[in-house]
């Protein structure tokens, strides 16, 4: 799927709106267990309510890249989940459409060639999809 300028554009401002709104709260610190899956109906609540409410969204790495894929879907592109190794040898979670990384780590939208990660599973786009490991 060839990208226009329009999409790269909405890629940014998704990117924004979530990064205004997201604090970084472990799973342990949250749920008190070590990983917690945010679902589909919480995202949906979050990016229904947020203006009212005016709601933080509270979550680890997997939690903001599982509402952003919800978001890009909703605008009929075909994320994944990519699950990298940080440049200090942490697990992280991003999202992805086109090399294009939706990272709650940057402020700003990046290119996945411009991140210090090691790359090393992904998601199919497809919901329920399989995950498949990144071959360097």
């Amino acid at each position: 799927m060839a990208l226009t300028q329009a999409d790269i554009d909405i890629f940014s401002y998704l990117h924004q709106w979530v990064i205004k709104r997201f604090d970084y709260v472990s799973d342990q610190f949250q749920f008190g267990k070590v990983e917690h899956f945010v679902d589909k109906d919480t995202c949906a609540a979050f990016v229904a309510f947020e203006s009212i409410f005016g709601w933080r969204f509270k979550g680890d790495c997997d939690d903001a890249a599982l509402l952003w894929r919800m978001m890009l879907r909703a605008y009929g592109f075909k994320p994944m989940l990519v699950v990298c190794e940080t440049e200090a040898g942490e697990l992280h979670m991003v999202c992805s459409v086109n090399g294009w990384i939706f990272d709650n780590r940057y402020r700003a939208l990046k290119r996945r060639d411009d991140l210090p990660y090691k790359w090393l599973k992904i998601s199919s786009a497809e919901a329920g999809g399989k995950w498949h490991e990144i071959h360097h």
